[in-house]
């Protein structure tokens, strides 16, 4: 195990396989749990612990004063592994053993992300005790918290090989996809995810659990072969906006200007109503106008018509028509591409911070 916690590799698919090794052992729950909290430590999740119920709760490594929180969590169930094959593919990694991995890869990642980001609030990362050993680490950890402090709270879930198409367009996911070039298959692709599946917000200074009805989706762009690598797009959809926005302020404290750091490998951002379809301009002011009326939020209706509107709509603009060149492939020169997706993110980015600010 000393090996899979010091290799863990950037590489996504690597990643999650090295993961699978924790839970594909018979050690219990309480030595696994070690071997994340050892895992957080390594990838610079810091001030790890774990409590009576087996969560592994660390916070990312800001400098942050604040005593407002957001929390991540991801629910792991521990499960032994459940043949004796010992080599780790996507072939045999069977659910739940591969949902608890990629939920956890995902936990980690996000740490990654956000340990270097500008941030107006702590985050709280929690690896939770799963219904297998009679354990609710969520509802634990959630009462032994102030939640006071609490911006919001988000619980991860992982979804294993052939789980994906039993969800439908209204379930609130993130997805992350991943395809090797041995197991790619275009009548049936085999799909790893990371999901969203539940979040709570304050209403009047309560805590609503929301099961909401918008996804955030990443989606595969392929190269002329399938690979291991290639460009991830997060787009948020919703036939719902108040959710849609409300959400995306909790988001936007999770630093949604991550995708900035070019040390990632072409993560892009975009705002969309429908699956494969971009609001223009135009339909984005309305939204601001009427979302901000029914949510109170001033600040998106004073500058609806303001420079930072302006930035805001010309920053997804930009990162329209370079996705669109890329799906069309009109670029010889593809990086071109890239830095115009990057340069709307940026300007998404800062105009969602000068509003939050303002």
């Amino acid at each position: 195990m000393k090996e899979v916690v010091e290799n863990f590799e950037e590489n996504a698919l690597d990643s999650i396989l090295q993961i699978l090794k924790i839970f594909n052992t018979n050690k219990e729950s309480i030595i696994k749990a070690k071997y994340i909290q050892e895992l957080f430590e390594n990838n610079n999740i810091i001030n790890s612990i774990i409590d009576k119920e087996g969560n592994v709760i660390g916070k990312i490594g800001n400098n942050n004063k604040s005593n407002k929180e957001i929390i991540i969590s991801a629910g792991l169930d521990f499960p032994h592994k459940e043949n004796n094959k010992t080599e780790l593919t996507l072939k045999n990694a069977i659910a739940p053993n591969i949902s608890n991995a990629v939920a956890l890869y995902g936990l980690i990642f996000i740490g990654k992300l956000l340990n270097n980001s500008d941030l107006n609030c702590s985050v709280i990362l929690a690896a939770t005790s799963g219904s297998q050993y009679k354990k609710n680490g969520i509802k634990y950890l959630l009462q032994n918290k102030n939640k006071a402090n609490i911006k919001g709270y988000i619980n991860i879930k992982g979804e294993g090989l052939g789980e994906i198409n039993t969800h439908v367009l209204s379930s609130a996911r993130i997805k992350i996809i991943f395809k090797s070039k041995d197991q790619y298959d275009k009548k049936n692709d085999k799909k790893i995810a990371l999901s969203i599946n539940d979040f709570y917000y304050k209403i009047n200074g309560e805590y609503v659990e929301e099961n909401a009805d918008f996804e955030v989706e990443n989606i595969y762009y392929n190269k002329e072969e399938c690979s291991n690598e290639g460009y991830i797009l997060l787009k948020i959809t919703s036939k719902n906006y108040n959710k849609l926005l409300i959400f995306l302020n909790i988001i936007k404290d999770l630093a949604i200007g991550i995708a900035v750091k070019h040390d990632l490998n072409h993560s892009l951002l975009s705002f969309g109503e429908t699956k494969g379809s971009f609001p223009v301009k135009s339909e984005l002011e309305e939204i601001f106008k009427e979302e901000s009326k029914n949510l109170n939020l001033n600040t998106l209706s004073k500058y609806v018509n303001s420079e930072i509107s302006e930035a805001l709509l010309l920053g997804i603009d930009s990162i329209n028509v370079g996705i669109s060149e890329i799906k069309n492939k009109n670029s010889i020169n593809e990086s071109v591409n890239i830095m115009t997706i990057y340069e709307g993110i940026y300007l998404v980015y800062n105009s969602i911070i000068k509003l939050d600010k303002s």
